[in-house]
């Protein structure tokens, strides 16, 4: 993103934010306004490669297409102005501080930050997704661990192809990508129960990844996510993270 489109997305972060407020608060917003709005941060988030951003993107502008939908949700989920306005703020709250985060450099390029590939990193997200399952945010956790995946891995090919990966958002693709870098890929040579294994992780890799398309806090839900299936998300996601974090410290201190 340019400075100039930096800007143009926090502007219509803030629009949406007041419409939002507006509809939730006894004024109307227009669909027209929220759609157009709505596109614009939409085509960023599907096309940018950047998690962190992903990671803070109000789950609400992906859940309501329109104004109405949003009304519905609100209006049920809380009696009062201020809980609704309070609400509201904090979904934003992650959008503002990541553009607030950023720095420019004097080709006024943005610095995004990187992760620190460390068992500390993934303990950390792990700790947070436990938080959200005793909170009894069974989608939140989900989306966690497949966020923390997903930047294992685009750390792990930034760091050793010295670029970022063009995987779109495809974790299949990712892994398909980071698995050579590690050596493991699946060989004839291959003992055949590390094979069994590595299939294994291919499938954990996957299975996060669509758990969390039909059930995490970023899509329309599909079905009502239950604490076990978000623990269940935890651990493999704990364990495959923690497995490819091992691996590139053992390929990289070998």
């Amino acid at each position: 993103m340019t400075p100039m489109e930096t800007e143009t997305l926090i502007e219509t972060f803030k629009k949406i934010e007041n419409m939002f407020i507006d509809q939730a608060t006894g004024s109307s917003a227009e669909q027209e306004e929220y759609s157009r709005c709505r596109d614009i941060v939409l085509k960023e988030y599907y096309s940018t490669q950047d998690i962190l951003f992903k990671n803070k993107f109000p789950s609400l502008i992906i859940e309501y297409d329109t104004v109405n939908s949003f009304w519905q949700f609100i209006k049920y989920k809380f009696a009062h102005y201020r809980e609704r306005r309070s609400f509201i703020y904090d979904t934003f709250k992650p959008i503002r501080q990541y553009f607030e985060s950023k720095k420019y450099t004097n080709n006024s390029k943005l610095i995004f930050p990187k992760i620190v590939i460390s068992n500390e990193h993934i303990q950390a997200a792990i700790d947070k997704a436990n938080q959200r399952i005793k909170d009894k945010d069974f989608d939140g956790a989900i989306t966690t661990a497949r966020t923390l995946v997903e930047e294992i891995q685009t750390e792990i090919y930034r760091k050793l192809k010295k670029t970022e990966p063009n995987h779109k958002g495809d974790l299949s693709k990712l892994y398909g990508m980071v698995a050579p870098l590690l050596n493991l890929s699946i060989s004839k040579t291959l003992d055949n129960r590390l094979k069994e294994i590595l299939s294994g992780l291919y499938s954990i890799n996957n299975g996060i990844a669509n758990l969390r398309n039909v059930s995490g806090d970023a899509h329309a839900k599909k079905f009502t996510t239950e604490a076990h299936h978000a623990q269940l998300a935890v651990n493999c996601a704990f364990t495959f993270s923690q497995f490819l974090c091992d691996t590139y410290l053992y390929q990289t201190q070998k």
